[in-house]
């Protein structure tokens, strides 16, 4: 009784499985009946005090009017899991109003089944937009807001974009010739849509390159602070800005450029043009590089999932694949704006690593002419350390990677490689050191390292 009495319901407490005990107490006698309905509200404050705390911290103008919506609908529940039949006046009148409001909803009882709802959920399967016209598709995406009893069910602009990628993925053809259409569309669909076309590319399917590249080219030059009104409770909900569709544009890009989709020369320089725009980006800044720790959570990790190395890593197979058809002296550039020393961001560093063997292969001369940039002179800074380290963990030893490598591992041996900075965190409980072992004990068993080798003899 003293706990059921103690005046409020605290933070730990809003469990359905609370309201059957309060139930139970007022049949056994152990509490009235009004002295549960006082306790459910002299605890709005507190409960809507910890919405409002929640709300806040992402949606600010309006945490106030969510807490309130939300404190009642708390108010609601415990007072219909208490059992309407067992309220005195006072309470039977304040559930009636509540019902008024948010209906006859059910509220379970059972923690593990309230527990199992997940999401993001959408209010139709990628089975159901299949059998849509495209016309229908985009009106109903255009169209659709989720409601009040949608955000309760989970049911939110991201989940229907999860199911609009699944469809895209599986008919990557399904939207052709609808750009018009879908750049209107919130950057939540429309990243979907790009989703689902490099999830088809990886599959070998092909896609609307045409359509594909057009999108990517208008979505590079959207202003970086560009804002979208979002919907939804959660905060990944909906987008509330374009940098998640120009992270999506930017990764398959690459991995067109990886496809067997034929581009003409006119695609190249459409493509290049995306590419440089988006190897512009401010993400990640300074700031986001610094905040970027824990496990995992290393300089190749970061080229992999932000927008201006997923583009720079794409400038490399650019220059792969066009050398020789067009002029690939703006790739280039680009590049070097991302090197040590003109760029200190250690994703950029990891970047630059990815596609130094592409860059070996394609254009050797413009390497060995910006050498000591890309990997430094004897004392390389923790950048051009990051470029060497993320070639060596990320490929296999090979005589043309390795005979371009020579003077920055040689340099890396006399300057006290063991303590170079790594592309790839200590997660692989390796550092600078063991890998030169592994790649020249390698290349010693595969031939292209011979007994009298000099950078063996160092190590």
């Amino acid at each position: 009784r003293e706990i059921l009495l103690s005046g409020r319901i605290c933070d730990d407490e809003y469990e359905a499985e609370y309201y059957p005990l309060l139930k139970a107490s007022i049949v056994c006698g152990v509490v009235s009946a009004l002295e549960v309905e006082q306790l459910i509200e002299d605890s709005y404050p507190s409960v809507r005090e910890n919405y409002r705390s929640f709300f806040e911290k992402w949606d600010e103008d309006n945490a106030d009017a969510r807490a309130d919506e939300d404190a009642r609908r708390w108010q609601h529940e415990a007072l219909s899991l208490v059992g309407p039949e067992l309220l005195d006046d006072r309470g039977k009148l304040l559930f009636n109003h509540l019902t008024d409001e948010f209906g006859a909803a059910e509220y379970s009882t059972d923690s593990t089944l309230s527990d199992t709802i997940t999401g993001p959920n959408s209010p139709l399967e990628a089975a159901d937009m299949s059998k849509m016209t495209p016309d229908e598709l985009l009106w109903h995406l255009e169209s659709w807001h989720p409601t009040k009893e949608d955000s309760y069910a989970l049911i939110s602009h991201e989940g229907q974009g999860r199911a609009l990628a699944e469809l895209i993925s599986k008919e990557p053809m399904f939207l052709r010739g609808e750009v018009e259409r879908m750049e209107v569309l919130r950057p939540t669909y429309r990243r979907a849509v790009v989703d689902g076309w490099h999830q088809a590319l990886n599959a070998g399917v092909a896609i609307p390159s045409d359509d594909f590249i057009r999108m990517a080219l208008d979505s590079s030059r959207i202003e970086d602070d560009a804002k979208f009104p979002s919907e939804g409770d959660r905060q990944f909900d909906d987008d509330g800005d374009f940098q998640g569709l120009k992270r999506a544009v930017a990764g398959t890009l690459k991995a067109l450029l990886d496809s067997n989709t034929k581009l003409s020369a006119e695609d190249g320089r459409e493509v290049l043009d995306a590419l440089v725009t988006l190897s512009g980006s401010p993400e990640p800044d300074p700031d986001y590089e610094r905040g970027y720790g824990g496990d995992g959570m290393d300089p190749l990790t970061m080229a992999i999932n932000t927008i201006r190395p997923l583009a720079i890593q794409g400038l490399g197979k650019w220059v792969r694949r066009f050398h020789g058809m067009v002029n690939v002296d703006p790739a280039l550039d680009a590049i070097l704006r991302a090197c040590p020393t003109a760029s200190a961001s250690l994703a950029d560093a990891a970047a630059i690593g990815l596609i130094m063997p592409s860059l070996f292969i394609s254009v050797p001369e413009w390497v060995e002419g910006h050498y000591e940039t890309i990997f430094g002179p004897g004392e390389a800074n923790a950048a051009q350390q990051v470029v060497l380290t993320t070639v060596l963990a990320f490929y296999r030893p090979s005589p043309v990677i390795l005979s371009h490598l020579r003077l920055a591992i040689g340099n890396a041996l006399d300057n006290g490689a063991e303590s170079y900075s790594l592309g790839f965190g200590r997660r692989m409980q390796q550092d600078c050191l063991e890998l030169i072992g592994n790649w020249l004990y390698l290349g010693y068993a595969s031939g292209f390292v011979d007994d009298d080798d000099t950078l063996l003899a160092a190590w």
